[in-house]
C-alpha cells in the first residue's frame, strides 16, 4: 500500500493529496493547482512539503498591514499613466525599485521619531528619498488617485513614451509587426526633437501648424519621409485625445496637410524605367544560383515580397499540384485578408525544389545555419531587422548580376504587365491585397480556391516574360 494511502486509512491528515494519474504530489491555491513531482513516499512527502514552502515564499504577496505597498502600486500605475510632474523626476524608478525589493518605503516622520543613532538616521533617509516624500503627501495622492488632479506640467516626451509603450505590447501580443514599432520610434524621434521639453499644454493648433512648417521646410528630406513623420505625430495626438489625455485634439490636426510625395530631388520620378523588361529576367536568371532563381520567380509569379519569400512555409507548397496557397504576411491583422491560390510556372517549380531548405522542417527558405532569410523583432526596445535578400540582392547589383532597381518592383511589374492586359481585374487578386468594396469584403470569398481566371493572368504574365 502506498505512503498517502496508509496515512489515510490511519486518519493522519497531510497538506498536500497525491494525485494519482500525474504520479506527483498537489495542492489547490486560489482555484488552481501546483504540482510537485516526488515520489508516494515519506521522504517524497518531505521533499513535496519543502517545494510547497518554496513556491509560496515565492507566489504570495507580502503582508501589508498598513496598505503601504498597494498604495506604492497605484503611485507607480499613476506615474506611468501621467509622467512625471516637475520636481518628481525618478520618483518612479524608486518606487518600482521599493516594490521589486519588497523593502518598505519609510517617510521622513517615521525615521525622525524612531531611535536611530545619527549614522542609522542618515542611512535611512538616504534610501528612496523622493518616494519617501512623496508617500508622506497622503492628501495629494488622495486628491491625485480619485482623478481629481492631474501634474500641472506633463512633458511631451513623457507621453511619446507612453504611446510607443502601447504599441509595443501589441508587438509582444503578435497584434502588431516589430517594423511597425520601429518605424514609429524612427519618426516620432523627430517630433521629440522638435518638441523639446514643451509640454502637452502646448500642443494646440499653434503647434500642429509650426511642426508642419518645419517639416515642409526640410531641404534634405523627401516629401514622402516628411509625410510619414506628419502622419506618425498625428496619430500620436488621436491616440491622446483617446486615452484621456488631452481634453480635445487641436481642430486642425484633420487639415488637409499637403506634401509633394512624388517628387525626388524636385523632380518627377519615372517609375516605368525601373520595371524589369524580359530581357533583364532571362539575363537575371541565367546568372542567379537556385535561391536566387527561387526568389526572383516568386516575385513575379506571385508578387511576392522578400518578406513573402522568408516566411513562406513548406505547408503552403504544392509542388506535385503546381501551386502555392499563401497569404501575405502585410495582411496577417486583417480579417477578411485573402488566402491566395497561385498557379506555378514549371520554372518556379524547378527553381522551388532545387531551392527547398534541408535545414528547416516548416520554412521553405532558410539560411545554411537553417535561419531565417529575414529576422524582425524588437530586443530591448529597438527595432532589429535583418535581410538576406536584401543583401544578397545589393551585392548581386554591384557585380553585374542584377540591374540597378529594386527587388521589390519585380513585384510591381507582375502587377503592371497585368494591369495592361485584358486580366486588369485580376490584379488585386495577384497582390493579395485586402479587398476595398462591400461585395469583397463581405461576400465574394476566394480564398484558397483556385480562381479560372487568375490562372490565365498568371499564364499571361509568364509568357509576356518568356517564362512559360
Amino acid at each position: 500500500m502506498a505512503w498517502a494511502q496508509q496515512q489515510k486509512e490511519k486518519g493522519t491528515r497531510i497538506s498536500l493529496t497525491w494525485f494519482e494519474a500525474r504520479q506527483c504530489w498537489k495542492k489547490k491555491v486560489n482555484g488552481n493547482v501546483v504540482y510537485f513531482k516526488f515520489p508516494n513516499t515519506g521522504k517524497g512527502y518531505e521533499q513535496a512539503l519543502e517545494a510547497w514552502a518554496a513556491w509560496k515564499k515565492e507566489h504570495e504577496k507580502p503582508a501589508d498591514p498598513d496598505g503601504r505597498r498597494q498604495l506604492l502600486e497605484r503611485m507607480a500605475e499613476w506615474y506611468r499613466a501621467n509622467g512625471e510632474p516637475e520636481g518628481e523626476e525618478g520618483t518612479l524608478a524608486e518606487v518600482e525599485e521599493a516594490l521589486s525589493s519588497n523593502r518598505r518605503v519609510e517617510t521622513t516622520e517615521e525615521i525622525k521619531y524612531e531611535t536611530f543613532t545619527i549614522e542609522e538616521r542618515q542611512s535611512r533617509l538616504a534610501v528612496f528619498p523622493r518616494a519617501r516624500i512623496e508617500i508622506g503627501q497622503i492628501e495629494k495622492w488622495n486628491d491625485r488617485l480619485r482623478g481629481h488632479s492631474r501634474p500641472t506640467r506633463r512633458k511631451l516626451t513623457d507621453y511619446i513614451k507612453l504611446f510607443l509603450d502601447s504599441k509595443l505590447a501589441q508587438v509582444k501580443g503578435s497584434v502588431r509587426k516589430p517594423k511597425t514599432y520601429g518605424d514609429l520610434v524612427d519618426r516620432l524621434g523627430a517630433f521629440k526633437q522638435f518638441v523639446g521639453t514643451a509640454t502637452l499644454d502646448a500642443l494646440d493648433e499653434a503647434l500642429v501648424r509650426r511642426y508642419y512648417n518645419h517639416l515642409i521646410g526640410l531641404d534634405k528630406l523627401s516629401g514622402l519621409r516628411k509625410r510619414n513623420l506628419f502622419r506618425a505625430f498625428q496619430m500620436l495626438t488621436r491616440w491622446l485625445e483617446s486615452e484621456g489625455y488631452l481634453d480635445k485634439a487641436p481642430r486642425n490636426l484633420k487639415s488637409s496637410w499637403e506634401f509633394v510625395e512624388h517628387l525626388k530631388n524636385g523632380q518627377r520620378q519615372n517609375l516605368a524605367d525601373k520595371l524589369y523588361t524580359k530581357d533583364d529576367v532571362t539575363s537575371i536568371l541565367a546568372k542567379l544560383g537556385p535561391r536566387g532563381r527561387a526568389c526572383v520567380l516568386l516575385g513575379l509569379n506571385c508578387g511576392f515580397t522578400e518578406a513573402d519569400i522568408a516566411a513562406l512555409r513548406k505547408s503552403e507548397v504544392k509542388l506535385s499540384e503546381g501551386r502555392i496557397i499563401y497569404s501575405r504576411t502585410k495582411t496577417i491583422r486583417v480579417r477578411n485578408a485573402p488566402v491566395i491560390n497561385y498557379k506555378l510556372w514549371k520554372m518556379t517549380v524547378d527553381a522551388l525544389r532545387a531551392a527547398e531548405s534541408q535545414q528547416s522542417e516548416d520554412l521553405w527558405f532558410t539560411t545554411e545555419s537553417g535561419n531565417p532569410l529575414k529576422i524582425s523583432k524588437v530586443v530591448e526596445n529597438r527595432h532589429v531587422e535583418w535581410s538576406l535578400i536584401a543583401q544578397r540582392w545589393k551585392d548581386w547589383q554591384e557585380s553585374g548580376k542584377v540591374p540597378k532597381k529594386p527587388f521589390k518592383m519585380l513585384r510591381k511589374t507582375g502587377a503592371t504587365i497585368i494591369g495592361d492586359s485584358q486580366y486588369r481585374p485580376w490584379v488585386e487578386l495577384y497582390l493579395a491585397d485586402v479587398p476595398t468594396s462591400i461585395a469583397g469584403k463581405h461576400y465574394d470569398i476566394k480564398s484558397g480556391k483556385i480562381i479560372p481566371e487568375l490562372d490565365k493572368a498568371i499564364v499571361y504574365l509568364g509568357k509576356e516574360l518568356g517564362l512559360s
